[in-house]
């Protein structure tokens, strides 16, 4: 987005000079990223779900899941596997 904003300055500059006030500018730049962060949330859920629907047809009833939990004093990561023998 920052890039955007940085080839886009002689469109900004030319907004400004015939009669943008800062506010508007302002306005228009959130709405902009708004719009961005948006489409692509919908994209990545779409992706997502047609990933996971296509990952669930092709498994089937043969995902088997584990959980295994390392800790290392502090923290405490949760790794889910597929298949139970990759985790061991």
């Amino acid at each position: 987005m920052v890039t955007g904003i940085l080839a886009r300055k002689r469109e900004f500059a030319l907004l400004r000079s015939v009669g943008m006030s800062q506010k508007q500018f302002s306005v228009l730049v959130h709405c902009e990223g708004l719009f961005i962060v948006f489409a692509g949330l919908l994209l990545s859920i779409a992706v997502g779900c047609g990933t996971g629907y296509i990952l669930c047809g092709f498994y089937g009833n043969g995902i088997k899941t584990a959980k295994q939990v390392v800790h290392d004093g502090r923290t405490e990561i949760v790794i889910f596997c597929l298949d139970r023998k990759s985790c061991l």
